[in-house]
């Protein structure tokens, strides 16, 4: 197995709190990294997926090696979720050539969920992805902030949503959470909260708070439910 190309990111790990590892990597890998069990499970895969798959779980295995895990096959549930070591939770991301990873002790944390996504949210796509709430949010925004803030409320969402899966939480749809921001506009790094509206995924009402991070054309977000929640 060759080294590891993927790097720790500290300002990703910030997104979540202390004792959440998050691994990236901006290069492409393809099959030869990956581990003979995973190569089974990406069968059948276009060339690209692969090269996303492989991406994803080069990051896990850095991320894991910070605490001492890194003889790991990573494999692929039936409901195609990764299938973290025993005593691990983790939650991957990749878009369009960019891959992460966070890994925590199940001890500390019941789930992880974390999503990236390039700037691309334009205004025909708001309904179906915003409640009328997020949309006024959106549209009080000036113009150059706008499809930034829209990829930042999808990612959130889609970050909500792992974390949820985690603890056995059921499909949703984007109606089904609301994000808030605080502010009139965005910075580079703040925290947003995710709160569920539907009754029969864990409770109606159930808030979570999370990170973000802009950089340059890229959205990252991240939620972690602690074990004590």
């Amino acid at each position: 197995m060759s080294r590891l190309p993927a790097r720790l990111s500290e300002p990703l790990a910030r997104l979540f709190p202390v004792g959440v590892v998050v691994a990236e990597l901006g290069s492409v890998v393809g099959a030869e990294m990956l581990w003979p069990e995973e190569i089974l499970d990406s069968k059948g895969f276009a060339p690209k997926r692969v090269r996303e798959f492989a991406g994803g779980r080069v990051c896990a295995r850095r991320a894991l090696a910070e605490f001492g895990h890194t003889a790991v096959a990573l494999r692929r549930g039936g409901d195609r979720r990764p299938i973290w070591p025993d005593g691990f939770v983790g939650s991957i991301t990749h878009s369009n050539g960019y891959c992460a990873a966070a890994a925590a002790p199940a001890c500390n944390f019941r789930a992880i969920g974390l999503d990236a996504e390039l700037v691309g949210i334009e205004g025909g796509l708001w309904p179906q992805i915003c409640p009328p709430r997020e949309i006024a949010w959106l549209e009080s925004l000036p113009d150059r902030l706008r499809m930034t803030a829209a990829t930042l409320i999808f990612s959130a969402k889609e970050a909500f949503y792992k974390c949820l899966c985690g603890i056995g939480g059921g499909w949703l749809d984007f109606h089904d959470v609301t994000v808030r921001i605080e502010g009139p506009e965005l910075a580079e790094n703040g925290t947003l909260l995710a709160e569920l509206l539907r009754s029969d995924e864990g409770g109606a009402g159930r808030v979570l708070a999370g990170g973000f991070r802009i950089d340059g054309d890229r959205v990252t977000t991240g939620f972690a439910l602690t074990a004590d929640r």
